[in-house]
């Protein structure tokens, strides 16, 4: 509820920003290194803006990191209220199925490629283990959460 009622999120500008920024899908800037040449120059930009007198009225315009970015992080956000929805309703209604677990660690996944909220996923993956009956999902959710801690220990990612 709170990203449907969030303007900001459901008409993209909290995606469009980040990953204009180089915030988000880190993982694919490693792979178009034009693309992580222009999110450091947009960095780059932003930080010299916030070192001025915000009284000079000074701004700068973000360079798109690749082309029809405002229409793709309009369409991630749709999907992401959508999908998380999804997860939602499976867990309410059948929280102990290997199903509703599978696309649950899916989620997860999708949170740990796109931002790396480690804190956040190994909460997530916590959950998770407490319902699930399934002993290889468990294990899993037991690899997720070591994963996310040494993330956290390591200082890499969002926590």
């Amino acid at each position: 509820m709170q990203k449907i009622t969030s303007k900001q999120f459901m008409s993209g500008d909290f995606y469009y920003h980040a990953i204009n920024l180089g915030g988000l899908f880190k993982f694919f800037f490693t792979i178009f290194p034009e693309s992580l040449e222009i999110a450091k120059s947009n960095s780059e930009s932003l930080t010299t803006l916030k070192e001025l007198n915000p009284n000079l009225t000074e701004h700068i315009v973000l360079k798109d990191v690749f082309p029809n970015l405002s229409f793709v992080s309009r369409v991630f956000a749709w999907l992401t209220v959508i999908f998380e929805f999804l997860v939602a309703v499976a867990i309410l209604w059948k929280p102990k199925k290997i199903g509703t677990h599978i696309i649950f660690i899916i989620l997860l996944f999708g949170i740990l490629f796109t931002r790396l909220e480690t804190g956040f996923v190994s909460l997530l993956a916590i959950s998770g283990l407490y319902l699930c009956k399934n002993i290889k999902l468990k294990l899993l959710y037991v690899l997720i959460i070591l994963g996310c801690i040494t993330l956290i220990i390591t200082k890499f990612g969002y926590h």
